[in-house]
């Protein structure tokens, strides 16, 4: 399998995805909150990611939302140095979840469907 055209990626600890899981609606990270929004990736920054922001981490999940199913809180925009990346400004529903993968850590092999 590949990468599904306007797919969308959230990388979560496993308490954070168990949360998602048990309440069904997740406000993001304590990061999140405090930038007020949830930082969202494209495929081609799954990686980078993980290695900047999730290097210390253990097991991972990362969730597939699509962008059409977020709507207009979603927004992308430039950050520092001017690479433009997906931020939701509001919680994410576990309804609109299309796929999950776990990782062992933030150095294990992304699926395909990842990146």
């Amino acid at each position: 399998m590949s990468v599904t055209e306007g797919a969308v990626f959230k990388i979560m600890t496993e308490e954070q995805w168990e949360e998602l899981c048990d309440l069904g609606v997740w406000s993001g990270s304590e990061d999140d909150q405090a930038d007020g929004y949830i930082h969202l990736a494209f495929s081609h920054q799954v990686a980078d990611v993980l290695k900047k922001h999730f290097s210390d981490a253990g097991a991972l999940i990362i969730a597939e939302l699509h962008e059409s199913d977020l709507g207009e809180d979603l927004k992308v925009e430039a950050i520092q140095g001017g690479a433009q990346y997906p931020h939701l400004y509001r919680p994410i529903s576990l309804g609109e979840v299309l796929r999950d993968f776990e990782l062992e850590g933030p150095s294990s092999p992304l699926p395909a469907e990842v990146g």
